[in-house]
């Protein structure tokens, strides 16, 4: 595990966790580097037993990614305004796929899936909803706010391969786009 998720990967909010957060943000050279072959994963979940069966998936899928995980609402938006809020910084890259949970302390999955979808850098972030919830409302209010993919817990091995092939076919499809390496 990188120190980046050691420190972010924790079961509710800690002090010596988020300063030891904090420090590897002033730090790049710590920082993992999301590459097209090793995607970063952020897990927005506050169920310990959730996590552990969603780390347990990644491994027999055998994927290859790095996986920061955050366990409530605020965690997750400071993380993402640090790493979606400038200019594009290579050593905090934004995730590549987000599984996202709704009913989390502080900020629910909904308010964090408003504001991604609210940033320009946002609007094409993969991200994917894990909930126990199979309220049609609750679908439909997903699906309007641009989700990805719903996927109702427990998740399947199926249903992350799915997103990580989906979110691939979307790499390789905007590396052949007219001017996809073109750089001025």
């Amino acid at each position: 595990m990188t120190d980046l998720a050691m420190a972010l990967d924790t079961a509710g909010p800690k002090p010596e966790n988020e300063a030891r957060a904090a420090r590897l943000f002033e730090a790049p050279s710590t920082r993992m580097s999301a590459a097209p072959s090793r995607p970063l994963v952020l897990l927005v979940e506050d169920s310990e037993d959730d996590v552990f069966f969603f780390r347990r998936t990644l491994k027999k899928i055998g994927l290859e990614h790095s996986l920061v995980h955050l366990a409530d609402g605020q965690a997750a938006l400071d993380y993402l305004k640090q790493v979606m809020g400038g200019a594009g910084d290579p050593a905090h890259p934004v995730p590549d796929l987000v599984f996202l949970d709704l009913k989390l302390p502080t900020f629910s999955g909904f308010e964090i899936l408003e504001w991604i979808r609210a940033r320009e850098n946002g609007r094409a972030l993969d991200v994917t909803i894990v909930s126990g919830s199979e309220q049609e409302a609750d679908i439909k209010r997903a699906a309007a706010l641009g989700v990805s993919a719903y996927c109702v817990k427990p998740v399947s091995a199926d249903q992350v391969r799915a997103r990580f092939d989906a979110w691939r076919e979307a790499q390789t499809a905007r590396d052949r786009a007219p001017g996809a390496n073109y750089h001025a």
